[in-house]
């Protein structure tokens, strides 16, 4: 425990609400991280149709104290709209007295409101990025308007971190003369213990997406396993290969495709599962594939090289290089290579050391994290008093 009694402020763009309780779920991890050693309250602000005047929930889960204020939408009026939200932010902010730090995740949209939290705490502000709309494709499409609350936002920002990478890169052009540094997303390690069962053919594949077909390509994932099916359908007359999506989304039409290509006793579909859930679930796998275009991070291959069990995957987030001894990478866009990657896992033509892959994932535990954010907690408190 610090010393002295510290009080954190968790602040998001995204944050698991009563319309989405899936969405930020890592951020809601990141406050019950930080109730290990601090008082953590989160404050967030989110729209709601439903709403006819602003409704603030606040609840006590995992020792962090959680106030969500949803406030009524108004489409056409923007300057209603915001003010509404302003309103809403004040009414939850109201709620939490005495914050020492306020530590802000995914800058859009929500950046100046971590901007009128610092001030009305009169605390420091850190932020840790999260978001693809880095990527050039899509910073590209960045608005003015967005451009000018990043902008101002950066003004106020004591520290400015990125989850991997590959984000920080992608995150230079817009701030230039920012410094970025490294903050990785974290696993729970006793909910992903090493996997002690270790098969040389690996059969039973797993994804964990939410299969958005802007950036996790399902219709490769899909693809590729489908022709590894085929061929071997084709070469042995018979096929045990399986596949399981685990996703919080609605996985309806990929079902249906499944369904339609006759592929129903080899790809299926789960979830949504909490951490526990899926910890326990990734034991009954062999391998992981990743087929997405971009990510920042993708917690599910740390999840998966924690049991030991290698990975499938595009050069994306912290599979951007990956070494040999993890996994495969796999061309972006290629079925056909994915398909015949599949293969060789199945027949035995990788080893693997589980306990090396797991000693390599480490970094990513959960007090390991933890203490780096103490550590960098502590050295903006002492700035701050």
């Amino acid at each position: 425990m610090s010393e002295v009694h510290r009080h954190i402020l968790i602040m998001s763009s995204w944050f698991p609400n009563r319309l989405d309780p899936h969405v930020g779920n890592f951020i809601q991890r990141y406050a019950a991280l930080l109730a290990r050693n601090y008082e953590v309250s989160v404050v967030h602000t989110i729209g709601d149709r439903s709403c006819k005047r602003i409704e603030v929930d606040e609840q006590m889960t995992d020792d962090v104290r959680t106030v969500i204020a949803y406030h009524p939408v108004h489409k056409t009026n923007r300057l209603w709209h915001w003010w509404s939200q302003r309103q809403a932010l004040r009414a939850a902010m109201k709620r939490v007295e005495d914050v020492d730090l306020l530590f802000a995740h995914v800058l859009l949209p929500r950046g100046l409101q971590f901007i009128k939290a610092k001030h009305y705490y009169n605390c420091p502000l850190l932020v840790l990025e999260h978001a693809s709309y880095y990527r050039p494709e899509m910073r590209r499409k960045i608005s003015q308007v967005q451009r000018t609350i990043m902008k101002r936002t950066s003004l106020y920002i004591k520290k400015l971190f990125a989850v991997s990478d590959v984000l920080r890169k992608d995150m230079k052009p817009l701030f230039p003369t920012t410094q970025v540094d490294l903050l990785p997303n974290f696993v729970q390690l006793d909910l992903f213990p090493l996997n002690p069962t270790v098969k040389n053919e690996r059969r039973n594949f797993v994804c964990i997406s939410t299969l958005d077909p802007l950036t996790k390509n399902p219709e490769m994932l899909f693809k590729g396993f489908q022709l590894a099916i085929k061929r071997e359908l084709e070469q042995k007359g018979h096929s045990d290969l399986n596949l399981t999506i685990i996703s919080d989304q609605n996985t309806e039409k990929w079902q249906i495709w499944v369904r339609d290509q006759n592929l129903e006793a080899h790809i299926h579909f789960e979830g949504p599962y909490d951490w526990k859930e899926i910890g326990k679930r990734l034991q009954d796998f062999d391998a992981l594939i990743l087929t997405s275009d971009y990510e920042t991070f993708n917690i599910g291959l740390a999840e998966a090289w924690l049991t030991g069990m290698p990975v499938i995957a595009t050069s994306v987030g912290i599979a951007h290089e990956l070494p040999e001894f993890l996994g495969r990478q796999v061309s972006k866009n290629d079925p056909n290579e994915l398909g015949k990657i599949i293969e060789q896992f199945a027949s035995g033509n990788y080893n693997f050391e589980p306990e090396k892959i797991r000693q390599h994932a480490l970094q990513y535990g959960d007090e390991h994290v933890l203490q780096q954010l103490i550590t960098l907690f502590e050295h903006y408190f002492d700035y701050h008093d």
